[in-house]
Parts: C-alpha cells; sequence; structure tokens
C-alpha cells in the first residue's frame, strides 16, 4: 500500500502563517527535527506537549520523559555537543541552574534529589560574564512521586461540549462570535484532587474557574486556550486547544490581510534589490 503526501488546504496554510504570526516563538530548548541536549538520568528530554503562549504561568519548554521517586538521586547533563553553539563559546559562559526547590547549582553536569513529591520545573541560565543578564537556556518539566504507583494528574479542556484528543492537528472549528462555554470537569487529580484550575483564553485574558462562559471580544480567526490545573500534592498539569473560528467572512478578511501583508514584503524587497542593482551594477 502506498501512502500519498498530504493535500493542505489554503485554510490551513493560512492559518499555520497566522500562528507564526499572532504567536511568534519564544526561546526554545531545541527546535522541532532539531536534537535535544538537556538529558535526565542519561535521556534526553521530550517537548512539552503544551505551546509557549500564557504569559501569566510557566510553561516549560521541555519534559522529562521518565518520572522519579522522592529521595532519588538524578543525574542532570547538558549535552555540549548538542549544543548549536561553537565550544569554544560553551568554555566562556557559566551555567546557573535552579531545580525549582530552592536549591541551586552550576555546571555542564549536576545531581540532585527532591525531598517532596509533585512537579518541579528547572531552569538552566547562560551567563556570558560580561555584565549582561544571564538568558534562559533550558526550562524542563520533572515530576517527583511518592511511590510507583502514585497516579499523575490529566488536564482536558472541553469547548462548548467538545474536545481534541491531540490539539496539534485537531482543530475545532467554534463560533468565536458567540459565547463559548469552557469546561474542566473531564480532568482528573489523579491520586489527589484538584485544588485549582487557571485558565488563559488566549487573547491575554484569565479565569480561574472549573466552567466558565466566555466571548472573545476581538473577533479573533483563531485562539489556544490553555488550562492549568493544580493538586493537593503540588502536582500540575497543563492542556491547550486550538479553535479555529466557522465564519468564512472572518477568514476571508485573515486572508486578504496577509495577502497584503505579503505584497507589501515583496515590494519592499523588490524594491531593495533595484536599489542595490543600481548602485553597484548601472553603469
Amino acid at each position: 500500500m502506498v501512502n500519498s503526501a498530504p493535500v493542505y488546504s489554503m485554510k490551513f496554510i493560512i492559518f499555520l502563517f497566522a500562528f507564526f504570526l499572532i504567536f511568534p516563538a519564544a526561546v526554545h530548548a531545541h527546535l522541532i527535527n532539531e536534537p535535544p541536549y538537556f538529558k535526565i538520568n542519561n535521556v534526553f528530554t521530550d517537548f512539552y506537549p503544551v505551546p509557549s503562549t500564557s504569559y501569566e504561568f510557566n510553561l516549560p519548554q521541555d519534559i522529562s520523559k521518565e518520572n522519579f521517586l522522592v529521595g532519588q538521586e538524578i543525574p542532570f547533563e547538558i549535552e555540549t555537543e548538542a549544543l548549536p553553539i561553537p565550544q569554544e563559546i560553551i568554555a566562556e559562559k557559566k551555567f546557573l541552574w535552579d531545580f525549582g526547590d530552592g536549591e541551586k547549582a552550576e555546571g555542564l553536569k549536576n545531581t540532585h534529589s527532591y525531598s517532596k513529591m509533585g512537579t518541579y520545573i528547572i531552569t538552566i541560565y547562560a551567563d556570558s560574564q560580561n555584565g549582561f543578564e544571564p538568558q534562559i537556556l533550558q526550562t524542563t518539566a520533572i515530576n517527583i512521586l511518592p511511590d510507583v504507583d502514585y497516579k499523575l494528574p490529566k488536564s482536558v479542556i472541553k469547548a462548548n461540549n467538545k474536545t481534541s484528543a491531540n490539539p496539534s492537528i485537531e482543530i475545532l472549528k467554534l463560533s468565536l462570535k458567540n459565547n463559548l462555554n469552557f469546561d474542566a470537569s473531564l480532568s482528573v487529580g489523579g491520586s489527589s484532587e484538584i485544588t485549582e484550575y487557571f485558565w488563559d483564553t488566549g487573547d491575554t485574558n484569565f479565569k480561574n474557574q472549573k466552567t466558565f462562559t466566555y466571548n472573545y471580544p476581538n473577533n479573533p480567526y483563531i485562539v489556544f486556550p490553555i488550562l492549568r490545573i493544580k493538586t493537593k500534592d503540588c502536582f500540575i498539569a497543563d492542556s491547550y486547544v486550538q479553535i479555529m473560528d466557522t465564519d468564512e467572512k472572518t477568514f476571508n478578511s485573515l486572508n486578504l490581510t496577509i495577502i497584503f501583508i505579503g505584497v507589501l514584503i515583496s515590494a519592499i524587497l523588490t524594491f531593495i534589490i533595484f536599489g542595490v542593482y543600481i548602485k553597484f551594477f548601472k553603469k
């Protein structure tokens, strides 16, 4: 059986363009199709399954592929050969670690253990030691369990009674001009109980209810709501959905805007190229 190549519609192409236009990527530990460079227990970390589009709560770049136990000694390492930085530059920098529990360290390798269960976010800064503020190199979530049978929480978003099993490719099509009902009741606390619901509606507004009704004021075409739940045992779980407006008029307006931007950029580049030609090649 032969697999045919995927065919992408104009809407999907414009959606992708709009996503990267509206939500410019933050500094990530590694990009798609590029190798990771941070190891926990000799295993490279994985991408965090929620895009970093919230400015109100800390979404890590990566997540540990393994869970660990309270008191367990865990080795951490920055794999310098995988870093897209010359080795001589790496040698000049100082690497500052924050393990998320108040403990700190330095270097390219460290070993650490956690005395309490919960979700921790490890942050590593690269310090050039030339007077500039240290820059974030890596943020990684790690879950520390009290025992091997402990169940982690799971965050689930329901929008107008619809859910998305794989939000990276499955888009919910709803009218963004009408009220939307957001519901976190399908979320579970695992071995603990949920004590906090925190929503980023995707338009710089925030809610802290289990369920709520919301109307997007600016008639967006695409939104990316995020839900974070927190348990009594200090574990967190995040999820998101992609919601695309069903109104063709909104799509056509966005389409024309993107075409206009493309034409404008093309005109500017043409002007620059023509100017260079006149200056250097026209006799």
